[in-house]
């Protein structure tokens, strides 16, 4: 009786023992696994952040293209009213020229048709 009381506590001894040896390996995995499952959350943690900053970034470019943009437009618009304003001005002047060269015409004209006349008038009289 003692002799199996001793048999029955050795195999005690060796299933505690691998049971130990569970419970280590198990508890090794958990750790590992816990280690794990903080790195995906911080790699997690980290990507999120990127991502912000990422959004912040692209915000900033939209912001500072469209206010680009905006001053593109303005001095291109300042840029044709500017030529409009100097070929108005431009047309202006040649309406202007050709009005004054159309009377001087007039002017020549009617200076000869009198010298004309004249020479007429002075030949035939």
């Amino acid at each position: 009786m003692i002799e199996t009381a001793r048999r029955h506590c050795v195999q005690l001894d060796a299933s505690n023992t691998r049971l130990e040896e569970d419970r280590a390996q198990l508890k090794d995995q958990e750790t590992s696994l816990r280690n794990d499952i903080r790195e995906s959350d911080q790699a997690l943690a980290d990507a999120v952040a990127g991502n912000e900053r990422l959004r912040e970034q692209m915000e900033e470019t939209r912001i500072a293209s469209q206010q680009q943009n905006e001053r593109d437009q303005a001095a291109l618009k300042d840029s044709y009213e500017s030529r409009i304003k100097d070929q108005k001005t431009s047309h202006e002047q040649d309406v202007t020229f050709m009005e004054q060269q159309v009377c001087f015409g007039f002017e020549i004209l009617s200076l000869f048709l009198l010298q004309l006349f004249s020479f007429l008038l002075r030949r035939y009289s």
